[in-house]
């Protein structure tokens, strides 16, 4: 870890891991309630999160990767709202998303991978418009996952205040209904289905503004697809044309 002076100038803070050669990486930074947040990779007992005030004392707030050695690196960190959000890659399993509201207590946001066995890691978050969006790694093809911003007052569960557990729903962007026909996002048609939406729907303001409607009012309907295989069969041989 190097500090950049104005006039040019480096000043080496940190070269030793923090003290071990476990952490092989220092992977992400990001400054959030008045203090520079560090990640680590670290292969062998899970990544750490340190902190520091002034930029000579350091604190460890996380360790053993959230009490799981596979999850190994920090991908991102972001403070959006009053949370600041950990991106998480995983060895041999679905990563995880946490979220800390003073820097000290994480809290998991979803279940392992948002419900996906395949997402192994989260590459990056942003705010846009009112929710907080994350990109993930999957064999299968990434994902693009959104959520409410935490306002402080309420989350997506319910009343939240600093240091409490709380969990936000986290929904994924894809064709719900083509999903709900094939059974899965990661099915061959659905893909397709999806790089029209991409390429040719939203090329335009009107096709933007349609896949807006679409996003609004298709979950409700792909629930219902869902539990009749008569619907699912007719929609795959609708979409299929």
């Amino acid at each position: 870890l190097v500090r950049i002076s104005s006039g040019g100038g480096t000043t080496v803070l940190i070269d030793d891991g923090f003290g071990t050669t476990k952490n092989k990486a220092l992977t992400a930074l990001e400054v959030f309630n008045g203090q520079l947040f560090i990640g680590t990779e670290n292969s062998t007992d899970g990544f750490e999160i340190w902190s520091t005030p002034n930029d000579f004392d350091f604190y460890l707030r996380l360790t053993g990767g959230n009490d799981d050695q596979d999850n190994t690196r920090v991908t991102d960190l972001e403070g959006i709202g009053l949370l600041m959000y950990v991106g998480v890659e995983s060895t041999g399993e679905a990563f995880e998303v946490l979220s800390t509201a003073g820097g000290g207590v994480y809290d998991q946001e979803d279940s392992d991978g948002f419900d996906d066995p395949g997402n192994f890691r989260s590459n990056h978050f942003t705010a846009f418009g009112d929710q907080v969006w994350c990109g993930t790694s999957n064999p299968s093809g990434g994902g693009l996952y959104h959520a409410d911003i935490e306002d402080g007052h309420t989350s997506a569960s319910g009343t939240y205040s600093s240091g409490s557990s709380h969990s936000s729903f986290w929904h994924r962007v894809h064709c719900f209904v083509a999903t709900a026909a094939w059974g899965s996002p990661s099915a061959p048609r659905v893909a397709e289905l999806r790089r029209l939406r991409d390429e040719r729907v939203e090329a335009c303001e009107a096709g933007r503004k349609f896949t807006g409607l679409y996003r609004c009012t298709a979950p409700p309907v792909a629930e219902v697809v869902k539990s009749s295989e008569v619907l699912r069969a007719l929609l795959r041989k609708a979409l299929f044309r």
